[in-house]
């Protein structure tokens, strides 16, 4: 028998996991969003723990302060995230 090879989206997901990971320990919260969002888009429960738990809470205030590209994943995040509720305030 041969060992199983790990599949390419399995791979690629902790590709994204691991940037993400990276980026935070930078403080570079847009980056691992990013990252940990990518992940989640390719099925991993991980990355949309990350994204909504550890990224969007530093995301946050960066937005806040004028960060447009902070203002833009926050503005993702509560659309792909959270409930038709969060519409007016991804908006905002």
């Amino acid at each position: 028998m041969t060992p199983a090879m790990p599949a390419p989206r399995s791979a690629q997901i902790e590709d994204f996991l691991v940037a993400g990971q990276e980026a935070a320990e930078e403080e570079r919260w847009v980056a691992a969003g990013l990252a940990w969002i990518e992940a989640a888009k390719l099925g991993s429960l991980e990355g949309a723990n990350a994204t909504s738990r550890v990224a969007t809470p530093r995301i946050k205030p960066l937005a806040n302060a004028g960060d447009p590209d902070a203002q833009a994943l926050m503005a993702g995040i509560l659309m792909d995230y959270y409930t038709e509720d969060a519409l007016p305030i991804a908006v905002g």
